[in-house]
């Protein structure tokens, strides 16, 4: 008795098996294997059963080449039930028997069958591509690629219309694969590609007609224009993540969780995913509003896929939700930021209990990678010991996914580590000092400048941008901790660096980050400016006032009220240092502009919300009017002097020696310069008392700003104190 195979012509998931009439034979007595099997492939795949006569290419050559082409479709599918070397086992025979029927299935002479096994094989190809790198998986989906191109040419939409919409979204989801592996003009040109064949295959696959197919291929279409929104900016990547956003809840309406709760999930995952990427290029309430629901989707995806049932899909979903808090927090405050940061760092744990290096190497590297960035965030929410072990434990896990990820095998996975590994450096060396610290922010510039070499500005503009932004800021670190020309050469390099990233941070597409590039840029020419003298102190503080009111044409009170507040103080400061190279009007004007900057900034800084910023804008504000007092004259400098007294007193509520004492010292210090101000007129006791407090003042203030630890300070308030200790002498000389 011959051998026939079984043949699944209609299988849908949670659907029945329906065969072709005339195929169906018994096969109790069969020996070789011969495959029932599922064109949908996420379904369970093969059953064998015996036969009692061996089916050769010699003797039964379609039959032999049948059983093949049905055989690769089984292990493929047995190949996605598996992992690591089986599943890579698996494949590699899938492919070879796919090969093996195309010896016997030619175009010429079995056109259809060819198609069919073309179709398997690229299905094969590409899910080998899905675990190689490089330029094997470049090579694999190229083929895959070939292969679904070489079925279209025989599954035709007049002929075979259904045949013709399946390949035409397989081709679509492997050239979105092929796209992510291109930069470019490339991988433009494949991303459209990809979005076509989708929409060309909707247009058979109908939601009436053909539901789950439709559903399928609109998730394939909705990551193409997911990939095409991220390579995209402004108004057009806000309407194709838009877009994909809704092609995904058009999915959720077809996969159901009661219906068909695995692709539920996975696309409630996707759909998660598409979410946080569209809040990276949204700001404010929308921003907030788009990561709560990303974080709300990868939620409902757990309530499907555990660990116990499938583990890796269960550690991805952790590590995304993970991103999601981590985003989440970076815009919150306070406790609700430290919540969001425990949450985030406990799920990229969880995700590491089935990541292991042993058996998922690149993914366990990933989630190290991440888990490093989250605990640097969380670092950077806490202090003292407790910060410490954080960033110990971010560089060791930046240092752990660098075993994996090299510059050889994984450069942008090794290049993004780096950046990671730098930053964590950076903010350790903030909580060191001396040689501990200088060691610390060199390995930091090092490894920027690292990174530099693999994101480039042609290659990868933004992440260029953003690294050549971190460098920037950790140069200015280093030279904060130099003198003389190191310093002036490290702030010379900062400033070049923040002109760089801006160069492709604009104010159009990019402006939340070209609006915090410039607020930077202006604080290290300031720095530049206080190392210089005369006209080119006078621009490059004429220079720094221009981006700071660059960065607040984004930075809005309405928009962005904490970055916009921070930005105002800072401008505030360079205004009081252009007043000081000033005179007459022109000293009047910037004193005036500086302290209204100043009392905006109490609008938002306020002693209930955020007292240590108010209290320091106090501080700032004491200042300031210290010094519009001292160019005034009268009623008018009495009036601003009370005014100076008035906002240092209320400083010192806030700052104590305890708790803030560098801050308590420096306002310290200030008061007591107010004070001695007020004490202009000789021969009145109230005066004598003013300057014996402005002594008991400055002696407090250097009680903690040492020569040792603060020179420059140390010196400044020491020539106030002697001018003080005399101006007290000569009153009470004159009161005797």
């Amino acid at each position: 008795m011959g051998c026939l195979l079984w043949r699944a012509t209609a299988i849908k998931p949670g659907g029945e098996i329906h065969f072709q009439p005339g195929l169906r034979q018994d096969l109790g007595k069969c020996s070789h294997a011969v495959a029932v099997v599922f064109f949908d492939a996420s379904i369970p795949v093969a059953q064998f059963a015996p036969c009692d006569q061996a089916v050769t290419r010699e003797a039964l050559p379609q039959d032999w080449a049948r059983t093949q082409s049905n055989l690769a479709l089984a292990l493929r599918d047995q190949a996605n039930a598996s992992s690591g070397a089986e599943s890579a086992r698996l494949l590699a025979e899938a492919v070879a028997a796919s090969r093996a029927a195309l010896e016997v299935y030619t175009r010429e002479a079995l056109p259809q069958d060819w198609a069919r096994t073309q179709s398997i094989l690229a299905y094969a190809l590409q899910v080998q591509a899905y675990a190689s790198s490089g330029v094997e998986s470049a090579r694999l989906l190229s083929e895959a690629v070939g292969a679904s191109r070489a079925a279209l040419e025989v599954y035709t939409r007049e002929a075979r219309p259904q045949d013709w919409a399946r390949t035409q979204s397989i081709l679509a989801d492997e050239l979105c694969d092929q796209a992510y592996a291109s930069s470019g003009a490339e991988k433009a040109r494949l991303l459209s590609e990809a979005v076509t064949a989708s929409r060309t295959a909707l247009e058979v696959y109908t939601r009436e007609a053909l539901p789950q197919d439709w559903a399928w291929t609109q998730s394939i279409l909705a990551k193409a224009l997911w990939a095409q929104s991220k390579a995209s900016s402004g108004a057009e990547g806000a309407r194709l993540f838009a877009e994909a956003v809704t092609t995904y809840r058009a999915v959720l309406e077809v996969y159901t969780h009661e219906a068909l709760p695995q692709y539920w999930a996975q696309t409630q995952n996707y759909l998660a995913n598409t979410l946080r990427d569209q809040a990276d290029a949204s700001s404010g309430a929308e921003r907030a509003r788009l990561l709560a629901d990303a974080v709300t989707a990868s939620r409902a995806a757990l309530e499907v896929i555990t660990r116990e049932t499938l583990p890796q899909d269960w550690a991805r979903t952790q590590s995304d939700l993970a991103r999601a808090l981590q985003d989440q927090a970076e815009a919150s405050t306070g406790v609700e930021r430290a919540r969001l940061l425990v949450e985030a760092v406990t799920a990229f744990r969880a995700a590491l209990e089935v990541y292991t290096r042993e058996g998922l190497p690149q993914d366990w590297a990933a989630t190290q990678s991440n888990l490093a960035n989250a605990l640097v965030y969380q670092a950077n929410a806490s202090s003292g010991a407790e910060s410490a072990r954080l960033l110990a434990e971010a560089v060791a896990a930046s240092r752990a996914a660098l075993e994996v990820y090299t510059r050889e095998a994984l450069p942008q996975d090794w290049a993004r580590t780096q950046s990671i590994l730098a930053y964590a450096l950076q903010v350790q060396a903030y909580a060191s000092s001396g040689v501990e610290s200088a060691r610390l922010l060199a390995e930091a510039v090092t490894a920027y400048r690292a990174v530099l070499e693999v994101y480039t500005r042609a290659a990868r503009p933004q992440d260029w941008a953003r690294t050549q932004f971190n460098l920037a800021n950790t140069l200015r670190d280093q030279a904060d901790a130099s003198s003389g020309a190191e310093r002036a050469r490290l702030l010379a390099d900062a400033v070049t660096a923040y002109r760089a990233a801006l160069e492709v941070y604009s104010r159009e597409t990019l402006p939340e980050y070209w609006a915090r590039t410039q607020n930077n840029l202006a604080a290290a020419l300031r720095d530049q400016a206080n190392a210089s003298s005369g006209v080119e102190r006078a621009r490059l503080l004429a220079d720094a006032v221009s981006a700071y009111r660059a960065s607040l044409e984004v930075r809005t009170r309405e928009a962005l009220p904490l970055d916009w507040v921070w930005t105002q103080t800072n401008l505030a400061s360079v205004l009081q240092d252009q007043a000081k190279a000033s005179t007459g009007a022109e000293r009047t004007r910037l004193l005036a502009e500086a302290v209204a900057a100043f009392r905006t900034a109490l609008e938002v800084y306020t002693h209930e919300a955020l007292p240590s910023d108010w209290a320091d804008t106090q501080t700032n504000l004491a200042s300031a009017l210290q010094a519009q007092a001292n160019a005034s004259t009268g009623a008018d400098r009495a009036e601003i002097l009370a005014e100076a007294e008035a906002a240092a007193h209320a400083a010192l509520e806030i700052q104590t020696r305890k708790t803030r004492p560098y801050h308590w010292a420096k306002t310290e210090g200030i008061l007591a310069s107010v004070l001695k101000d007020r004490a202009v007129e000789s021969g009145r006791p109230e005066n004598n008392q003013l300057l014996a407090e402005a002594v008991a003042d400055f002696s407090s203030a250097l009680e903690v700003l040492n020569s040792t630890d603060y020179p420059e300070d140390h010196e400044l308030i020491t020539t106030n104190l002697n001018d003080a200790v005399a101006a007290l002498q000569k009153a009470q000389a004159i009161g005797k």
